[in-house]
């Protein structure tokens, strides 16, 4: 029998204001939300034992003075316990992250973006799943849907984790 997949929960974190002072600029990143690292695993042994492991964020930062670029990101990557020496070892069986997002920035229509990464022999990755860019703070895209899966080889229908 599968593994059953894990939900996650949403980890909420403010995001920042564009500068400590109305008006100015600051082009360093921020985190406006995070999926916050989740893990699922099976096994009971350590030979046993396997474990995937997933974050999703969006961040945004100030680009030029009339620009904020932003984008939704991921980190993935499996891992099997004690398989060279002690503790977590990262291993090439990563399968797929799936994703579903739903966002409106100001008064446009919402934006639906889906897609899938085929990540087959990888062990650890992260990228971006999508971006775009907004004329101030306002127009920051407001996400109504977010849904991402991630799925690894490695039990009788893998290790997927659900967000």
């Amino acid at each position: 029998m599968g593994a059953k997949p894990k939900v996650a929960t949403l980890k909420a974190v403010s995001a920042a204001k564009p500068g400590p002072n109305p008006g100015s600029f600051d082009s360093s990143p921020h985190v406006g939300w995070t999926s916050g690292e989740m893990q699922a695993q099976i096994g009971s042994k350590n030979k046993d034992k396997k474990k995937l492991v997933m974050e999703i964020w969006y961040e945004f930062f100030h680009d030029t003075a009339s620009t904020y670029l932003w984008s939704v990101k991921y980190h993935i990557k499996a891992q099997d316990k004690d398989l060279v020496g002690s503790g977590w070892h990262t291993v090439s069986q990563l399968a797929s992250l799936s994703f579903n997002f739903k966002y409106k920035q100001g008064s446009a229509a919402a934006v639906t973006k889906t897609g899938s990464l085929t990540l087959n022999g990888q062990s650890d990755t992260s990228g971006v799943l999508f971006s775009g860019n907004a004329g101030s703070t306002a127009l920051l895209p407001v996400f109504q849907t977010k849904h991402a899966t991630g799925d690894r080889f490695g039990g009788a229908s893998g290790i997927p984790i659900v967000w």
